[in-house]
């Protein structure tokens, strides 16, 4: 049984990248000329691409031409429980309600008050990844650490602002998975929407097993890879 006309194509623009035909940086002919290179249709060529985008041959920023990808090997984007990255990072932040996903995370009730931190980490002018943080306001909410990124105490993590309120956190729990960027991901990132992202749920508990702060972080796999230090007890 013959392939799906777009496997077909990705195949062979696959195969010219494998023999050394196309190189790193050059560039892929528009949509429209793609077709007609390979016979098809508009539609079909944008489905192929797609695939070897998602397979990191290709990348394709927004509004810029597709180009055949570097081989570099990934950066290496290390989890240790309370470190802070050491990129210049965008913050801003907003009360908002939880949803039912994260009241679930945070042990609350759907829809009470949150605060919202969105983040945007840059490297060498180009974003490197992002992250989304929810903090139950009945927590911090008249105190001065409610907003994480303002203020006296903006900037110390997780846990170093929760001790500032007399709040311990003794646990940091991750979840990871590997998904599709979503068309907002994609623009904030400048890749192309349904590119694999890791996406790394993150949650801060007290000793009690009290939700303080959980977040999304979401990292392009094609430019980094997860690299986690953990404790050993005897």
């Amino acid at each position: 049984m013959s392939q799906a006309p777009y496997l077909e194509v990705a195949e062979q623009i696959r195969r010219r990248i494998e023999t050394g035909e196309l190189v790193a940086g050059d560039r892929l002919p528009g949509r429209a000329e793609l077709a007609a290179q390979y016979d098809t249709t508009d539609a079909v060529a944008r489905r192929a691409v797609q695939l070897l985008i998602t397979e990191g041959l290709l990348e394709a920023s927004q509004g810029a031409a597709t180009t055949v990808r570097a081989s570099a090997k990934p950066e290496r984007f290390s989890r240790i429980a309370g470190n802070r990255s050491d990129l210049p990072y965008q913050a801003d932040s907003a009360t908002g309600h939880a949803s039912e996903v994260i009241a679930e995370r945070l042990g609350i009730a759907v829809g009470d008050p949150v605060m919202r931190t969105d983040y945007l980490f840059m490297e060498d002018r180009r974003p490197a990844y992002m992250a989304i943080s929810w903090e139950p306001m009945a927590l911090t909410g008249t105190s001065p650490i409610v907003l994480p990124e303002a203020g006296p105490h903006r900037g110390l993590g997780v846990p170093a602002r929760m001790a500032l309120i007399g709040i311990i956190v003794r646990e940091a729990g991750e979840v990871v998975r590997a998904r599709p960027a979503t068309p907002d991901e994609g623009q904030r990132l400048r890749v192309n929407a349904g590119s694999t992202v890791l996406a790394i749920e993150t949650t801060h508990k007290t000793a009690d097993g009290v939700p303080v702060e959980t977040s999304d972080t979401i990292v392009p796999a094609s430019r980094w890879e997860l690299s986690y230090k953990l404790p050993v007890e005897l």
